[in-house]
C-alpha cells in the first residue's frame, strides 16, 4: 500500500490530489503490478489546520518535515504548498517552526482560529 497526504483544499485545486485521480491510479495498478499495489489517503477528508492538528497530537516534529514545491535548500514559504502549511499553524495560533526563506505572518492573511477536538478529527478518519 501506498499512502499520501492531500488535504481537502489540495483536491480543487490539483487534479492528481483527488479522489478520482487515487481510483483511476488504483485502477491502473491492478494491471501494471504483480502485487495489486493500491493508494490510500487517510487525510483527504481534513483540511490543512486539521491534518497539522492531528500530527501535533501524535508527536509530529514538523520542523523535520517538508512541503515546499520548490527544490531550494531550505523551504520557499511561497509556493502553495508552504502557503498552506505556514496559514494551518497561523489558524493554530501557532508558529510552524520550519525554515523557511519567508516567513508568513498572521497580518498577511485571514486567520481562521477554529480548532476541533481531536477526538471529533480522529473519528472522521476512522482511527481511534
Amino acid at each position: 500500500e501506498i499512502y499520501h497526504g492531500w488535504s481537502l483544499e489540495e483536491e480543487g485545486a490539483f487534479p492528481d490530489n483527488s479522489y478520482g485521480f487515487m481510483k483511476a491510479m488504483n485502477e491502473a495498478y491492478q494491471y501494471g503490478t504483480l502485487t495489486k499495489v493500491q493508494t490510500k489517503n487517510l487525510l483527504g477528508k481534513l483540511m490543512k489546520p486539521e491534518i497539522v492538528q492531528v500530527g501535533l497530537s501524535l508527536g509530529l516534529a514538523y520542523e523535520n518535515t517538508w512541503s515546499c514545491d520548490n527544490g531550494n535548500e531550505v523551504q520557499c514559504g511561497e509556493c502553495g504548498a508552504c502557503w498552506l502549511r505556514q496559514k494551518a499553524f497561523l489558524d493554530l495560533g501557532m508558529e510552524d517552526l520550519a525554515q523557511f526563506q519567508k516567513k508568513l505572518v498572521a497580518e498577511e492573511v485571514k486567520v481562521n482560529r477554529k480548532q476541533k477536538s481531536i477526538e471529533d478529527l480522529f473519528a472522521r478518519l476512522n482511527v481511534g
